[in-house]
């Protein structure tokens, strides 16, 4: 069997394999990255085929604009910049229906209503849905109906997500050059701390979040060459489109939530000025020894983009999968002398350490008895060992009863108020109460000193 062969069979089997992830993945984004894997495989297939011509129309047509295209439509579907597309589009038409007031209008109007449909159906949607056009009333949500510290929230912001008040806070965070942090542990990169609110009011939510500037730097750098362009030689079409679009994403800079998600809603004006920019770079690449300086700076942040954004890619999918986890320090200790960074010892009530900090714990009796990542200020279990799970029956004669004890904490089950319940009462510093169903079945109870928690379910 030849070397061409053997390439041939992988790609092979690589386009199936993808191709069985495009259509059973729940997640539409990931959807479209493995489409993305099976289309360049063919297409690798086609070059071992020595049908070249074939198999660069695949890369063009397909990976580059019909998988492009549909990543853009599930961007697009976001409502802010959705809001902005159909903007830029009416205004365009407006534009045009100018331009060729004197011999017709039949393009403008068409573009005007192209862009008032999106907007007329979009405000009809959400009328049927919360009685007003545009806004969407947060108290009115299920997760602000069932928790009351939400509901206060948006009672004292009225009733809505946005406020210019927050302008401060997220245009920093969202710009700031330092939003990551560079480790020796794999992906080498990781979040920075989070934002600081800067705003009279507090936040809804304050998750890590990276930057424009850092995870889409080539992009950022694009736009200002093109915005820098359009002052110069005042283009009204590119113009609009640009601050259009830009409107589009402004009530992301709104939102009283801090989250990296949020960096998409500014795509569409930067794509727009990007495009601009390239275009006037790629005219300074006339001159062969700028051509030279302009590829190798291209590569350079095309390469340090993928980096950044896999790696964070890597820590929103992984940061909680003990594999994950394993595989870091594996690494690092096949690599580097110990002790590997990141990682400490904790005890039930010790504080919370940074954001993706990993850490164990560790009873004298038991040994080490889970592992931990630090997640918004809370100890979030990566794995726990068999020694915080018990098994035993709920029943009157039972109670009360001891079901666990360790080093500083115990848990029992106790007689609740009125013998209508079973409480599962861990002591850890502070008591914890848990309250469960009187039931002779058999229940899993898997407790946790370390963040001063429990959970309880049936066994099926």
């Amino acid at each position: 069997m030849s070397v061409v062969e053997v390439l041939f069979g992988l790609l092979g089997l690589m386009a199936l394999g993808s191709a069985l992830l495009v259509v059973t993945t729940r997640h539409l984004v990931h959807a479209a990255l493995w489409l993305v894997v099976t289309l360049g495989s063919i297409a690798g297939c086609y070059l071992l085929l020595s049908a070249e011509f074939v198999a660069w129309v695949q890369v063009l047509i397909y990976v580059g604009a019909v998988v492009v295209l549909l990543l853009f439509g599930l961007m697009l579907t976001r409502a802010p910049i959705g809001i902005g597309v159909a903007l830029a589009i009416g205004a365009c038409g407006v534009v045009l229906a100018w331009r060729s007031r004197t011999d017709g209008m039949r393009a403008g109007r068409l573009a005007i209503v192209g862009g008032l449909l999106p907007l007329i159906a979009h405000a009809a949607v959400n009328f049927a849905k919360f009685g007003t056009l545009f806004s969407v009333p947060g108290g009115r949500q299920l997760l602000s109906l069932q928790d009351p510290a939400r509901a206060a929230w948006f009672a004292g912001n009225n009733e809505s997500f946005f406020s210019s008040r927050f302008l401060s806070t997220t245009v920093v965070q969202y710009l700031r050059p330092d939003a990551i942090r560079f480790e020796r542990l794999l992906p080498f990169v990781r979040f920075g701390p989070v934002g600081t609110n800067r705003a009279s009011y507090p936040l809804l939510g304050n998750t890590p979040a990276s930057s424009l500037t850092l995870t889409a730097t080539l992009l950022m750098i694009l736009a200002i060459v093109g915005a820098v362009w359009l002052v110069r030689h005042r283009s009204l079409t590119w113009g609009l489109v640009i601050v259009c679009t830009t409107i589009g994403a402004l009530p992301t800079f709104l939102i009283g939530f801090l989250a990296n998600r949020y960096l998409i809603d500014m795509l569409p004006p930067l794509v727009v000025a990007g495009a601009l920019g390239a275009w006037v770079v790629a005219g300074w690449a006339a001159d062969r020894p700028v051509r030279r300086w302009l590829r190798v700076g291209a590569v350079i942040l095309v390469v340090w983009g993928a980096w950044v954004n896999v790696s964070l890619a890597t820590w929103n999918i992984d940061q909680k999968s003990p594999g994950f986890t394993e595989l870091r320090y594996a690494l690092d200790d096949a690599i580097f002398p110990a002790p590997s960074p990141g990682l400490a010892a904790i005890q039930p009530g010790d504080p919370v350490g940074r954001d993706g900090l990993t850490a164990i714990n560790v009873d004298p009796d038991a040994g080490c008895t889970g592992v931990y990542t630090a997640e918004q200020g809370v100890w979030v279990a990566i794995e726990r060992g068999s020694a915080r799970q018990t098994t035993q029956t709920v029943g009157a004669e039972r109670v009360p009863s001891p079901l666990a004890a360790g080093d500083g904490w115990t848990v029992d089950l106790y007689d609740s108020a009125g013998a209508k319940t079973r409480t599962c009462r861990f002591t850890v510093g502070q008591p914890g109460r848990l309250d469960c169903p009187v039931s002779d079945h058999v229940r899993e109870i898997s407790f946790d000193p370390s963040r001063n928690q429990s959970h309880h379910w049936p066994i099926r």
